[in-house]
Formats: C-alpha cells, structure tokens, sequence
C-alpha cells in the first residue's frame, strides 16, 4: 500500500493499517534523511468500506487540502 500510494522520488511512506471492516488506516510519509516529510498533515487516511478477498476492497480516501472524502475501491480478478 506504501508504495502505491507514495508518489515522491526521495523518501518513504509507511502504513498504520487496521485491516477490517470499519477499521482505519494512515499512510504518513517521511523523506529521505527519515524525518516526518513536509507534506505530513495531508497525509492520506480513512476507514475500510468493504473487504472481501481476493475480490474487492473498498476504502474511503481523505487528504487534508486535497481530498475532502472519496471512496476507493479496488476490484481484483484472477485470470487463467
């Protein structure tokens, strides 16, 4: 999920994730001599919506600023 969603070419994101239903997470990011990066308060955050593996996992988005609310949702096939 760090890596998804971290777009910066210097420094790192880490995920604070309570993977279930109604549980939250925080992806705050960091750059790269390791402090909190400058960007910190619109770190993205939000609750989990629906997980259903390996289908579907649907999240609200929130980044202060940027991002009011928004519903992510990720479908997943398995191809053969």
């Amino acid at each position: 999920m760090a890596e998804w969603f971290y777009g910066m070419e210097a420094g790192r994101a880490e995920v604070d994730s309570d993977l279930r239903l109604g549980g939250a997470y925080e992806i705050p990011t960091f750059n790269k001599e390791g402090a909190t990066a400058r960007c910190a308060e619109y770190a993205p955050h939000g609750k989990y919506l629906e997980i259903d593996p390996p289908n579907r996992l649907s999240l609200t988005w929130v980044s202060e600023g940027f991002v009011d609310h928004s519903v992510v949702i990720i479908d997943s096939k398995v191809r053969r």
